[in-house]
This record gives C-alpha cells, sequence and structure tokens, in this order.
C-alpha cells in the first residue's frame, strides 16, 4: 500500500470498499444471527432429552462454544473464504509496550462498563422496565476452572480469531483506523447486550489497533486474556476464597463475620480502579500516536459510515443486533 509522509494511505473509490465491508458485514450478521439461533435450539434440545445437563455449572460455557465456536466458526470460515484479505506486515512491540496495552485496555473496561451501566439504567427509568446484568450474575455463578477454561483461555483464541484476524484482514482495504473501528463494532454488536457493548467495542478496537500495526495476533490474545483474567476470573476466586456473600452485600445486611472478607474485597476493587485510571491516563497521552502507528483512512470523510456501516450487509447486522439486544434488554 503506497502512503504518503503523513502516514496517509492513497484513497481508493468507494464502491469497491462498500461491496466487500457490506460482503465482511453480511457474513458477522449471520454468524451473530444463526449462534444465537444454535445455542436457543441447543438449549430446548438439551430441556427435553437430558435436563439435568442444564445444572452443570460449565453448561453455559459448552452451550456458547458449540454454538460459537463451532458452528459458529464453520459458518464464518464458509462465508468469508471468498472476500480477498490482506494480513498487516508483521512488526514486534516490547513487553513493556505490552503491559501498556494491557493496563490501557483495562481502563477502557471500566469505562465501557460504567457506560454500560448507565446507559441500561437510562432505558429502565424511561421504559419502567428493569434490567439485571445476567452476564456478570451467571459468571459469578460459575465455578473456576469452567471460567477460566473458557473465559480466560478459548474464548479469548477464538474471538481473537473471529474479530481480529479474519474481519480486520478484510477492513484493511479501508485503511487501519477503519479496520480497527468496525473491529471494535462488529465485536461489540455481538455481545448481543448493552452491558458489554460498550467496553467490548473500546477494547476491541484497541486490539485491533495492535493487530493492525503488529500483524501478530498473539499480542491481542495475551490482553484478551489479561482482560478476562482481572476482569472474571480474580474476582469471582477473591469472592469464592474469602466467603464474601454477594447477596448481603447488594442488599446491606453484611454480618461482622463478613468484614474481613469485604475488606480484603474493597482493597482489590480499589487497586481495579487505580489501574484503571493509570489506563486511562496512559490512554489520552498517547491517543493521537495510536493513530499514527496505523495507516489512515482510505475512504473520504464523508462517506465512511455510509461506505462501511450503512450498506447491505451492514444494516442486516445492525438490525440482527439491535433485534437480539432489545430481547436481551426486555428478558433480562
Amino acid at each position: 500500500m503506497t502512503v504518503d509522509n503523513e502516514n496517509t494511505p492513497v484513497l481508493i473509490e468507494a464502491g469497491a470498499v462498500k461491496r466487500q465491508a457490506s460482503r465482511t458485514n453480511l457474513s458477522y450478521g449471520l454468524l451473530i444471527l444463526l449462534s444465537q439461533l444454535c445455542g436457543t435450539g441447543l438449549d430446548l434440545l438439551v430441556r427435553a432429552a437430558a435436563p439435568e445437563l442444564r445444572m452443570l455449572s460449565a453448561y453455559r460455557f459448552l452451550l456458547s462454544g458449540v454454538s460459537f465456536y463451532l458452528i459458529g466458526g464453520i459458518l464464518l470460515a464458509l462465508t468469508l473464504r471468498k472476500i480477498p484479505a490482506a494480513a498487516p506486515e508483521k512488526q514486534s512491540v516490547s513487553a513493556k509496550e505490552l503491559i501498556i496495552y494491557i493496563v490501557m485496555a483495562w481502563g477502557l473496561m471500566m469505562v465501557g462498563n460504567i457506560l454500560g451501566n448507565l446507559t441500561n439504567s437510562l432505558l429502565g427509568a424511561l421504559t419502567g422496565h428493569s434490567s439485571s446484568n445476567y452476564v456478570a450474575s451467571s459468571i459469578m455463578g460459575s465455578s473456576l476452572l469452567p471460567t477460566f477454561i473458557f473465559a480466560v483461555i478459548t474464548g479469548p483464541v477464538f474471538e481473537e480469531i473471529f474479530f481480529r484476524k479474519l474481519l480486520c484482514d478484510r477492513f484493511g482495504i479501508a485503511g487501519g483506523i477503519a479496520a480497527s473501528v468496525m473491529s471494535g463494532l462488529i465485536f461489540g454488536l455481538f455481545h448481543g447486550n448493552l452491558y458489554q457493548f460498550f467496553y467490548a467495542f473500546l477494547i476491541g478496537a484497541l486490539m485491533a489497533q495492535l493487530y493492525v500495526r503488529t500483524g501478530k495476533l498473539r499480542y491481542t490474545i495475551i490482553i484478551h486474556m489479561a482482560v478476562n483474567f482481572l476482569g472474571s476470573f480474580l474476582p469471582m476466586l477473591l469472592i469464592q476464597r474469602t466467603g464474601l456473600d454477594l447477596n448481603a452485600l447488594t442488599s446491606g445486611t453484611i454480618t461482622q463475620e463478613q468484614l474481613p472478607a469485604l475488606a480484603v474485597y474493597g482493597v482489590f476493587a480499589i487497586l481495579q480502579y487505580a489501574l484503571a485510571i493509570t489506563g486511562i491516563v496512559l490512554l489520552v497521552t498517547r491517543i493521537k500516536t495510536l493513530a499514527w502507528q496505523v495507516p489512515g483512512w482510505r475512504v473520504e470523510k464523508g462517506s465512511r459510515l455510509n461506505t462501511l456501516v450503512l450498506n447491505t450487509g451492514g444494516v442486516f447486522l445492525l438490525a440482527v443486533s439491535v433485534a437480539i439486544m432489545a430481547y436481551t434488554f426486555l428478558a433480562a
């Protein structure tokens, strides 16, 4: 790709980008729709044939693994195989810089989590419907080993292949920034609920920037694993090991015997927020550098939304995702 001295790639014809973006969006819309349908269908089948399996602590993880990683992965491979892809050139980053990315990702995680909670609260106030964060509840209700295997190991590996490698290689035609934004957007939509949309979008875009910059998926897998470890596994480990009663905590009925456990978790929460603040500071001071480290837009400014998102495949993707999010909000 030819670039000028200001790291601004030569603009290309918007029609070619729009066609490729539409086909890619359609593939991911089908992935989201069919993996949801497969998950629902498999759950109904288990209810009818072997309802005792639904009592397994790893059931939800296994269900999503089969419906998304296996069936969805096969579908994605089939629908993307004829769409041209171009992998970024391979470059390396230092261990120090990778740690900085992890800290920045954690900062975005906390900001996105706050935005997700505020949005759900606002929608609840407007609609009169009280929605609960079923994702956090289901994770906290799982056992440690399945959570570690699926949330910290296998989930990040498959999701980085799907949403960074396969997606960015196809949106790279529009430039590195475009690929990063679209990777974050589709990754956020894939989660299917507003609680997770914002932090998945923000972290996804940051990890996509690193993949586009280096061409090495192992860096983003490490970041993804670290964030899931800090945000899902470690809090669960502390709660289970200290015996903290979350129901008592939320209802304000903590007993004196629970105070040591509460103190331990309080210190952990303070450290989480301190790390998040550090990450946001690092991000703010590096935001321009992050943009300059990848090829710029290859689509004219006024046509980017229409070219990348508001195409046939993009409209299908948005329609499916909004419908799933609405259902999730009302059903929670």
